[in-house]
């Protein structure tokens, strides 16, 4: 049994092959929990008592690691050496593309429905990440010609942009 309250930081550590990331993908529901349930405690009730939910809903909980920083590369340019495909990467969005809400909330840049939360408040809160993260210098950047540590910042802001009431690094 293993109960996590809000503003607590968790770090799980083993050897290679012990399952950390096999938990980690269990608490983000991308593989099924054969023994056991997972509760989320993120609502109250009337009284403020918390209340378990067996469900999270998008920007709840958000997994950085590894696998999404190559998810990301590859939805935007699979293969890119800089001396012979650097023609190809005009078309590669830029670090600020990537830190808007649009980018956030749509899974797709041709999705029209408005955002949930306010423009404004995303232009806040990536403000804070990339004041807070020391990432300003990158904005301008092509997200094909920035360094994988950089790219972990620029997930890291992504992250923090939408306020996760759960943020794992995996």
């Amino acid at each position: 049994s293993w109960t996590m309250y809000a503003g607590q930081h968790w770090a799980i550590t083993g050897p290679n092959g012990a399952g950390k990331s096999i938990l980690v993908n269990a608490i983000c529901r991308t593989i099924s929990v054969i023994e056991g349930r997972i509760l989320y405690y993120f609502d109250t009730d009337d009284e403020g008592i918390p209340r378990s939910r067996s469900y999270f809903t998008r920007g709840e909980v958000v997994k950085i690691s590894t696998d999404t920083q190559k998810e990301l590369l590859q939805t935007y340019g699979g293969y890119h050496q800089a001396r012979w495909q650097r023609f190809e990467a005009a078309d590669a969005p830029t670090v600020s593309d990537l830190l808007t809400g649009k980018s956030i909330e749509h899974i797709s840049p041709h999705e029209a429905s408005p955002l949930q939360t306010d423009d404004a408040v995303y232009q806040a809160r990536r403000y804070h990440a990339v004041d807070l993260l020391d990432i300003k210098y990158l904005l301008h950047r092509k997200i094909l010609h920035i360094s994988h540590g950089e790219g972990r910042k620029v997930l890291l802001a992504r992250a923090l942009m939408q306020v996760p009431k759960l943020l794992i690094l995996d």
